[in-house]
């Protein structure tokens, strides 16, 4: 998708671009009014961008798992949504209501008497039992209890489909996500790896940008006293230490980008049907890279 978006006369985002790519579990994570849910009822198709396009893949069966529970029927018990709405009969109904923690008389409480995890865990059966093969999930772990964010993280791991998350929830997002996107500023950042990883690449970035912001004040004329050789030498170890941590962490961005390179080749091979929004992702990423080569280049001429 590529595509601008307003709320009145607020601007939240514009040429926004997002690829999703099947069989990942791409977490989408931001402060709070970055866009995400505005993100979010652009792919569901409720909500119309302001221009550009979202385009859904061929076959693609849309899944939608929201806190309300919407889905539900209050006036039904437990067995009765998911043998009425899905055909069963009452003993296959039980055994899949069996693996979602509904067992013996609990299967007869009326829908509108559940509780918080126990309306999830009905929930997310029901969106399962409708067989998509591409998941939206908005802050579903959001009060739940422990057996069923456990039972989450399995049925999403076991799922083997597309999935996009939407999630303040870190360790949820470490157990099941592939790729981590960051939504901030109208913009989206990607990171190629769970949320620890996307920890990790933050502070490694950030660190990165104030050492870049601090390098004029490296740079100043030191005093000329009678201890101005024992001043030189130590700022050339400073300036050295300073040049080694940067290019450090452009090694890590270099590889970084190089293993997106690699996912976009690939990618282009094997999906013929969005070559075009793939080859430009790739020559973005690889304009990045060159850029960082150079980089490297000029830093690794400093150590000298």
């Amino acid at each position: 998708m590529r595509a601008k978006a307003s709320y009145k006369d607020h601007l939240i985002f514009q040429d926004l671009n997002l690829h999703i790519k099947k069989g990942e579990v791409l977490g989408l994570i931001g402060p709070n009014g970055a866009g995400k849910t505005t993100l979010l009822k652009l792919i569901t198709g409720e909500k119309t961008a302001d221009s550009g396009i979202i385009q859904l893949g061929n076959n693609v069966k849309m899944g939608y798992y929201s806190q309300e529970q919407e889905r539900l029927h209050p006036e039904l018990s437990v067995l009765d949504e998911v043998r009425d709405t899905f055909n069963f009969g009452e003993k296959e109904a039980r055994n899949i209501l069996g693996m979602f923690l509904f067992r013996g008389d609990d299967v007869f409480k009326q829908v509108a008497m559940l509780s918080g995890g126990e309306k999830a865990r009905l929930s997310l059966l029901c969106l399962f039992l409708e067989k998509p093969n591409f998941l939206i999930l908005d802050e579903p772990t959001n009060h739940l209890d422990i057996p069923t964010r456990e039972i989450m993280e399995q049925a999403i791991q076991a799922f083997g489909g597309t999935s996009l998350v939407v999630s303040h929830d870190r360790y949820f997002l470490d157990k099941i996500t592939t790729r981590i996107v960051e939504m901030e500023h109208g913009k989206l950042t990607e990171y190629l790896g769970n949320y620890s990883y996307y920890k990790e690449k933050k502070l490694d970035l950030e660190a990165f940008e104030k050492d870049r912001s601090g390098e004029e004040t490296v740079e100043e004329e030191p005093e000329k006293d009678k201890t101005a050789p024992e001043k030189e030498h130590q700022k050339k170890q400073e300036v050295s230490a300073v040049e080694r941590e940067k290019l450090s962490h452009v090694e890590m961005e270099i590889g970084r980008l190089e293993a997106t390179v690699k996912m976009y080749t690939a990618q282009m091979s094997m999906d013929p049907d969005n070559y075009a929004d793939l080859a430009a992702e790739y020559d973005e990423a690889q304009k990045k890279l060159e850029a960082l080569y150079e980089k490297w280049d000029e830093l690794a001429a400093k150590m000298d």
